[in-house]
């Protein structure tokens, strides 16, 4: 009998929101934010709301499916080996353009799965490690979402509402809680309400961010105010209430669809590698400005911006594809490890006891 592909929806979604992310450092690191209120920035403020969204749609499908696998050390292997290729083509690409590369430089590099040099890798592998934990809490909540409700509380609404009171939150903190959340979704629904709604509720929230940055960004620049530029993005920071309701609202979009495509799953299977590759700290401002090239059309009609942009999208995704293709050969062969293998095997038999409801 033939292996039955597997479903396609999250396999869409997790495309989407790479295409959302790369749109958001198109828009950011590649000085379109830096301009005055043209129709540019309006369509580029748009954009950016898409960034801290993808990455809470990435880390929601995380938990709905890690919530019944098991613990395995050759994945945070993986994930560690694939990010350092990278780092070493971004280091590559430092050589080519003639840049520096000091001692510190060097070190980031082969620390780069730990050290945030990637700061999504170093959240995502915290996160990773604490997922039997999560895992635990996730099987114990069942249908009462009352826990998270509460986090939700404490790790979101209270450092929106008090400005950079972030005394509960960093990055794994906060990954560990959207875990739970698509832990929760796995088996249980959402609200009745927001599942029904949505749609609605996606837009709803998208045109809040959205219009709150326009709002923000033309009184700071209308009356001279002081305050910090980066507050213009207040209701689509990463512990955002809003960020966090509307990419629950598009996972529960995708949730719906039910469809099955190798093209998209084997699209889908290089979207981590589109991150590694264009958002190196050390080469972001390279690809964006030396190798796109986005100064030369920064300035022109939204007419040039939009196909620019889809080009640079369209050109990160063949790049990241075509790598994989030759890294995951090399991986297969680094990964055949008996030990690994045995240590996979003695940490699910670790945790097997705590999964017995």
């Amino acid at each position: 009998m033939p292996i039955r592909e597997r479903e396609s929806k999250f396999e869409l979604l997790r495309i989407v929101s790479m295409i959302l992310i790369i749109a958001s450092h198109y828009s950011l690191h590649g000085g379109m934010l830096e301009s005055d209120v043209t129709l540019n920035y309006i369509v580029a403020s748009l954009l950016n709301v898409g960034g801290k969204l993808g990455v809470t749609c990435f880390v929601l499908i995380t938990g709905y499916f890690m919530v019944d696998k098991s613990f395995k050390l050759s994945n945070v292997l993986r994930i560690a080996m694939q990010t350092l290729f990278y780092a070493l083509i971004a280091l590559f690409i430092l050589f080519l353009f003639n840049r520096d590369i000091n001692i510190n430089i060097a070190i980031n590099t082969l620390l780069s799965p730990i050290n945030g040099l990637y700061w999504f890798v170093t959240a995502y592998i915290g996160m990773y490690i604490l997922s039997p934990f999560l895992n635990i809490v996730a099987r114990k909540i069942n249908n009462n979402y009352g826990l998270l409700i509460f986090l939700g509380f404490f790790l979101s609404i209270v450092p929106f509402i008090f400005v950079s009171s972030h005394f509960m939150v960093d990055n794994i903190r906060w990954f560990c809680f959207i875990y739970l959340i698509g832990a929760y979704l796995k088996h249980t629904d959402m609200p009745v309400l927001l599942q029904k709604r949505a749609e609605i509720t996606f837009w709803l929230m998208i045109m809040i961010m959205w219009g709150s940055s326009l709002v923000l960004y033309f009184f700071h620049e209308k009356y001279n105010m002081t305050w910090d530029l980066d507050k213009a993005n207040y209701f689509h920071k990463m512990y955002s209430p809003t960020i966090l309701i509307a990419g629950i609202a598009l996972f529960l979009i995708f949730s719906k669809k039910n469809f099955r495509n190798k093209t998209v799953n084997f699209i889908a299977g290089s979207t981590f590698a589109c991150y590694l590759l264009h958002d190196n700290t050390y080469t972001k401002d390279i690809i964006w400005k030396n190798i796109f090239n986005i100064d030369r059309v920064l300035n022109k009609s939204i007419i040039i911006v939009i196909p620019h942009l889809l080009l640079c999208i369209v050109t990160i995704f063949i790049a990241a594809i075509s790598i994989e293709f030759i890294r995951k050969k090399i991986e297969k062969i680094l990964l055949k490890n008996k030990m690994v293998e045995k240590t996979d095997a003695r940490i699910e038999a670790l945790f097997k006891d705590f999964y017995i409801d």
